[in-house]
């Protein structure tokens, strides 16, 4: 997977014709990534942004399935805590037949940060056998700490199987409650379910990389 850096300003990507792109977005400093994206027939793109810290971002994606036979996965994940604001627009338009979508997003928000979710996946009249489907899942650590989640469906074919779903909520006090009884401390049992929640969120990401970022979710486990 490669590394892609975003500057400010905004970004037009393209992925060719039958070719495939693995792109990875590590974001710990703050901006406004307004980003573009073409993908040709018979081509895959998967994306994954990581936001990390005590940040404010905002990411506008558009993603334009424009071939037949394209393809894309998305992935996001947010560590965030103090007075973080992160945002995503993310819009995800399939404009011919046969294309398919995934998008998995995941939020951890401690301290009083706040994350802004806003997900439209849009079908053209002509883009039948489409298959597109977003999810996006939060969890709140602290009192002070805000999520929203607003993802949308705008669907003008009727061959399609386009799905959608999200939730905002806190850790589990019964699986909290299981693991202490059985001799794990409070602590790391919400390491444990912080790194099984984000886990699904990197499952396109690169093994060093996944595994790097659990000193995050370590410490804002810790800090909250």
């Amino acid at each position: 997977m490669e590394t892609l850096e975003l500057k400010e300003g905004g970004a037009r990507l393209s992925v060719e014709r039958g070719s495939s792109r693995s792109w990875l977005v590590m974001q710990r400093s703050s901006g406004d990534f307004p980003v573009e994206i073409t993908v040709g027939e018979d081509a895959s793109l998967e994306l994954a942004f990581i936001v990390l810290g005590d940040v404010r971002v905002k990411n506008s994606l558009t993603v334009t399935l424009a071939g037949r036979g394209a393809s894309c996965r998305l992935r996001g994940l947010w560590l965030i805590g103090g007075n973080a604001d992160v945002r995503f627009d993310v819009k995800m338009d399939h404009e011919v037949p046969f294309c398919s979508s995934e998008q998995m997003f995941k939020g951890i928000c401690g301290g009083s940060a706040r994350s802004d979710f806003f997900g439209l996946i849009k079908v053209a009249p002509d883009a039948q056998k489409t298959d597109a489907r977003q999810q996006c899942h939060n969890l709140l650590l602290t009192e002070e700490a805000r999520a929203a989640a607003k993802p949308q469906l705008e669907i003008y074919a009727d061959d399609v199987i386009c799905t959608h779903g999200a939730t905002v909520g806190r850790l589990r006090d019964e699986e909290l409650f299981y693991m202490r009884s059985r001799g794990i401390s409070l602590q790391e049992a919400k390491k444990i379910q912080l790194t099984v929640f984000a886990a699904e969120a990197l499952d396109i990401v690169p093994e060093d990389v996944a595994a790097g970022l659990q000193g995050w979710i370590d410490a804002i486990s810790l800090s909250e």
